[in-house]
């Protein structure tokens, strides 16, 4: 055990180093990175060492049966924790997010188009898989023949030992951090996947109406001057048919021409003033002089799956999504809807498969005109 625990500190110590020169190639990196990686690499010493910790007791009576048995388990346990780390570290050069639970709100076919025209699929892809899984035979083999002294060892043996304990009380939380960024480069991406996955899978799928009702009687006592028309949907309230936005604009008499622009991950990393890596969008940010901009904004959706229904008819998210739901989705206003009820023609123009994420479902709904897309249009209604 305290071999394996050795390759596997040494395992993760690479990964880090390849991490660090990886992030420096293609991404700008804050003052203190190298500080964070030192940090990242404690979390990944914790992680591993609590992993090996769980699996030690079953591999020791394996050992006790048959030697081969045990030695097979704690290589398996080994591969496997190595190379999800440098798989989830894969998906995190591309997106700079580590993966989480989101992997549950997607069909093995949609993550397979996600991959697809995320990135090229060449054999460069998998060259960093085919190059750690030789490292990991090879540190294998030199674990087997090392041999510690009886303080390294017992000092190893220590650390796996209190390393569940220690790890769950020195969880890197993004509060500790100046932003989301450099808590993404310390955090293990396998430990915070199964954190994520442990508290999603934990999650009451229905909390029961009682207490969906209580939380609803809070929300409308707190806003006292709504008019909530029942407990059913808690947000629903009556319109006041407040025009607040007409006298911020010129309008003339013909209809202007309304396009709604939705562009993936253009957060506030990469626009604005607040920018984390420097504004990417110098026109965007000379709009904003001469423009209504919202600088605290409120989204109904943490992901893409949602953003149609967030976008365009602010509904709230839940669990199913709506958008996993088409049939059973009540009646509601959107803007789609609404400028339609007023003469406007409408499309929807999107570079991949519109019946992602059930688009062409929702947008159906609506009463979209036509849908457009890479291999041709459909007219939905009209």
């Amino acid at each position: 055990l305290v071999r394996f625990a050795s390759a596997a500190l040494i395992g993760f110590f690479l990964l880090r180093i390849y991490q660090y020169f990886l992030i420096r190639e293609f991404y700008t990196v804050p003052e203190s990175f190298l500080m964070l990686e030192f940090r990242g690499f404690f979390d990944d010493i914790l992680l591993g060492t609590t992993v090996l910790a769980f699996f030690t007791i079953p591999a020791f009576f394996l050992y006790r049966w048959k030697p081969w048995l045990g030695v097979v388990l704690m290589t398996a346990v080994f591969l496997l924790l190595i190379l999800l780390e440098l798989s989830l570290f894969q998906y995190f050069i591309i997106t700079l997010v580590p993966l989480d639970q989101v992997i549950f709100s997607y069909s093995i076919g949609e993550m397979a188009l996600i991959v697809k025209n995320s990135v090229p699929i060449s054999w460069t892809t998998f060259a960093p898989t085919g190059v750690g899984l030789i490292i990991l035979a090879l540190l294998i083999t030199l674990s087997r023949r090392l041999t510690l002294p009886g303080r390294a060892e017992f000092m190893i043996m220590l650390l796996i030992i209190l390393s569940p304990a220690i790890w769950l009380l020195t969880l890197p939380g993004n509060n500790n951090y100046r932003n989301a960024y450099e808590y993404n480069l310390v955090v293990n991406k396998s430990g915070y996947l199964l954190r994520k996955t442990a508290e999603y899978l934990g999650s009451p799928a229905d909390p029961g109406q009682e207490v969906l009702k209580e939380a609803a009687r809070r929300y409308h006592t707190a806003h006292p001057d709504q008019n909530f028309p029942g407990w059913q949907y808690p947000f629903l309230k009556q319109s006041r048919d407040n025009d607040v936005l007409s006298p911020l604009f010129n309008l003339k008499p013909e209809k202007p021409n309304l396009v709604f622009v939705i562009v993936e991950s253009l957060s506030m990393s990469f626009i604005g003033n607040n920018n984390i890596f420097g504004s990417f969008t110098p026109f965007l940010d000379s709009l904003c002089r001469h423009s209504l901009v919202w600088s605290n904004f409120l989204s109904t959706s943490d992901r893409t799956f949602n953003v149609l229904p967030a976008l365009f008819a602010s509904l709230p998210p839940g669990s199913p999504s709506i958008m996993d739901d088409i049939p059973g989705m009540p009646y509601h206003f959107s803007l789609i809807r609404i400028l339609q009820d007023n003469g406007y023609g409408s499309s929807f123009f999107y570079g991949g498969d519109p019946n992602f994420n059930n688009m062409t479902g929702f947008l159906g709904k609506q009463g979209i005109g036509r849908i457009v897309h890479p291999e041709g249009w459909a007219r939905v209604s009209g």
